[in-house]
């Protein structure tokens, strides 16, 4: 706190007002005979008295006149200098107020200088420290490099190694490929063989037909065929002449117990004698089942393709075989064979493993010609589940449920021995069963055998299928209708 007097003030204003009262006092005492001012004479004359006394007074008025403006003048002076004072202090005071602030500010930055040389110490040490750490790190790395250097060429050397490895292995593989080429060649050789001899047969028993005087009906079988005594006959269609002429089986009109709500794999197998192919390509679709009744499912849920292409002579022609699952046409999993003009078991194996892929095997006559290929079931409708109790056709192909056919794409031909099982049957199970009728083991999942003699019962019963248009009963032999001239012998 600043404190301030006024000690020298007051006593000049005071000092000057007491000699300005002795002066009043001495004219007033003078005026009024009570005392001789000095350096003054007492004058007789009483006029002359009177004057000096008039003279006083007015002196006297003209004092007190002056005396009360001085006085007034020094008030107002004295009372703008206190208040120039007070200001003074009160601007002290905050001067005061921010010398102690600044005083405790230098005494923080004095701290925070302290700190701050704390810091730079510690900061010196850790960038000595860190600049230690880098030259050390910088010879380990310089080290490291070197030994990488050393490891890479080294590495290098190796994988020029392997490069020589690699070529004389692809060398080898070339080899090896051209000796796996020469040994498919000798097969096909094989099969063309074992064709020319089926084909030997099959002249052999036209020759017998010729023999028998092209009988109709031909006479009795000495021996059965593939084990069956008796009558064995299938069924024959003529569907490119006319699509009103085909069987069916629309299960949704039949017992839920005869086929699942849905299923994931299937068996389709039966022998075809297919009697139109050209020398040209044509489709053919003996089997196709639809589900387009139901949610989500399609005309091809389940359709079989055994196009024929070109004929290669009056006795071999190639066959293109491949499975539709939900709309979808599994063309990698396809199969070009060659066989002869005459019946043939044909056997197509469908088990789904995901939503993404399924497996897919084809048999002719017993032996695998597609064994496990994976199938691509992405855009198959339904992720590749079959719904069940749909529409099952044989010798025309659905583009509508139940109908829609197309000529161009019908059998005409034989079929026989006929079976739909909702399971995958193993090439064991195939190759047992392609040339028995039956008893099965197992029968669980068997939807339905039929055998068409002469009808279209099923087993196990209620199954049957629903004939349309001109179908006919022929007996299963080797040889083809109308072979020079001659019946089914």
């Amino acid at each position: 706190m600043v404190t301030v007097t006024f000690t020298g003030v007051t006593s000049a204003v005071v000092r000057r007002l007491g000699a300005t009262c002795v002066i009043v006092s001495l004219l007033s005492t003078a005026i009024h005979g009570q005392a001789n001012l000095p350096g003054l004479t007492a004058n007789p004359d009483r006029n002359a008295l009177m004057m000096d006394a008039g003279n006083l007074r007015n002196i006297e008025f003209y004092v007190n006149s002056s005396l009360a403006t001085s006085i007034n003048s020094l008030l107002d002076r004295l009372s703008r200098a206190e208040s120039t004072i007070l200001n003074l202090t009160t601007r002290l005071e905050a001067a005061e107020s921010a010398l102690l602030l600044n005083t405790n500010n230098i005494s923080d930055l004095q701290q925070n200088s302290s700190s701050l040389a704390a810091v730079q110490n510690t900061l010196q040490w850790k960038t000595n420290s860190v600049n230690w750490t880098a030259g050390n790190t910088s010879i380990r790395l310089t080290d490291a490099i070197t030994n990488q250097t050393s490891y890479m060429q080294s590495t290098n050397n190796i994988l020029a190694s392997t490069n020589m490895s690699l070529q004389a292995l692809n060398d080898t593989s070339v080899t090896v490929h051209q000796e796996l080429q020469n040994v498919s060649t000798n097969l096909g050789s094989l099969t063309d063989l074992h064709r020319m001899l089926n084909a030997s047969v099959m002249n052999m028993s036209a020759m017998c037909s010729r023999t028998c005087g092209c009988q109709n009906p031909c006479p009795a079988q000495s021996t059965p065929v593939f084990g069956y005594t008796g009558s064995n006959r299938g069924i024959y269609a003529d569907g490119r002449a006319s699509t009103a002429n085909y069987l069916s089986r629309n299960f949704a009109s039949l017992p839920s117990a005869s086929m699942p709500g849905s299923f994931t794999e299937f068996t389709v197998e039966f022998w075809m004698n297919d009697q139109n192919p050209s020398t040209s390509r044509y489709d053919l679709y003996p089997v196709s089942y639809s589900t387009a009744h139901v949610s989500g499912g399609s005309s091809n849920a389940l359709l079989v393709n055994a196009r024929s292409l070109a004929l290669d002579s009056t006795i071999y022609y190639q066959k293109y075989l491949n499975l539709f699952v939900g709309n979808r046409e599994l063309a990698e999993c396809s199969a070009t064979i060659k066989v002869t003009r005459d019946w043939h078991h044909y056997a197509f194996v469908y088990k789904r493993l995901s939503t993404l892929i399924a497996n897919v095997s084809i048999f002719v006559d017993g032996e695998a010609v597609v064994d496990r290929c994976v199938a691509n079931i992405q855009s198959a409708t339904s992720g590749g589940v079959v719904a069940g109790r749909g529409n099952l056709v044989l010798f025309q192909e659905q583009d509508a449920h139940g109908g829609s056919f197309d000529a161009a794409q019908a059998l005409t031909g034989m079929i026989d021995e006929f079976r739909l099982w909702t399971v995958a049957r193993t090439a064991a199970q195939i190759f047992q069963y392609f040339t028995v009728r039956g008893p099965f083991t197992p029968i669980t999942s068997l939807v339905g055998a039929w055998s068409f003699e002469n009808n279209v019962s099923s087993y196990p019963p209620g199954n049957d299928f629903v004939a349309s248009g001109t179908t006919s009963y022929v007996p299963f032999m080797t040889q083809p209708p109308n072979v020079n001239g001659c019946g089914w012998c």
